[in-house]
């Protein structure tokens, strides 16, 4: 019991957001928590809330689906099979779905980085620096039906939001899409573009898909690429994380929605239980 009352005094605040003189960095979640412990052993958990679901990928992820690839706990770097994260690959299609259906306003966040050591990929590090993606509204398994964010489609030469085959906002703005090459300076220096391909190689990029108040935008690190009216009422459907041709590796997933659609009845009924010997 003494346990659980330290855990309860440890509560240091719940507020309507930060304090005005310590903005959230350009990373709007509503309300905060805070929580510290004293003596207490921390153990780390998914997150879930009263309107937003917080995915760190440390259990079996039970809420998502694979929909294309292979998918499993997997090493980011071919050389350091110690470093491993939630991770999947594919030569086509490498989509992971969330199994939960989301209405209303909604704010997706991944923290995703490309899966080094591709067999197929022609590169000198094996890579294919391409599609990045989140997918919502759409239907579980099918992308077209629903919203894409597309990070460097195109053969990574777009960046797009687009709803099956309608564009509905695009950039070609080289900084706004992925380098083409990832295989001079695999550790840090920069080539004689000035592009730094050590940080590719060791980076995370944080996809930000957020449909808001009748509005779509689309950040990448924080950075806004792209902004456009949604023409279309806010369809429910599910969420997705993918890439084409491709591996990618998840170490957080972060979601804040305005409604969750659950279905009526469960989707298995024992009709006749059996009695247990």
């Amino acid at each position: 019991m003494n346990r659980y009352l330290a855990l309860a005094a440890a509560l240091l605040w719940v507020g309507a957001g930060w304090p005005a003189d310590e903005p959230p960095a350009g990373n709007d979640w509503g309300e905060r928590v805070g929580l510290a412990v004293d003596g207490l052993r921390a153990i780390g958990h998914d997150a879930e809330g009263g309107q937003s679901l917080d995915y760190t990928f440390n259990a079996a992820p039970v809420d998502w689906l694979p929909g294309g690839g292979r998918w499993a706990v997997s090493a980011r770097y071919a050389c350091d099979p110690e470093w491993s994260f939630y991770g999947g690959q594919s030569r086509g299609l490498c989509a992971l779905w969330n199994k939960r259906e989301f209405a209303g306003d909604l704010v997706v966040e991944a923290y995703v980085a490309f899966k080094h050591g591709l067999p197929w990929a022609p590169e000198h590090w094996y890579y294919v620096p391409t599609d990045l993606n989140l997918t919502i509204g759409a239907d579980l398994g099918d992308l077209s039906s629903g919203t894409s964010f597309v990070y460097s489609g195109r053969g990574g030469t777009t960046t797009m939001i687009r709803r099956g085959d309608q564009i509905l906002a695009q950039t070609q703005e080289t900084d706004k899409v992925l380098p083409a090459f990832t295989d001079h300076n695999p550790y840090g220096e920069l080539d004689e573009t000035g592009l730094d391909y050590g940080g590719f190689h060791r980076h995370w990029w944080r996809l930000e898909a957020r449909r808001t108040g009748g509005r779509l935008t689309f950040s990448v690190d924080g950075r806004q690429l792209l902004d456009v009216a949604d023409p279309e009422p806010a369809r429910p459907g599910h969420i997705a994380l993918w890439t084409v041709g491709s591996g990618f590796v998840i170490a957080r997933a972060r979601v804040a929605y305005g409604a969750e659609l659950r279905p009526a009845q469960p989707l298995v009924v024992v009709r006749q239980p059996t009695s247990l010997p």
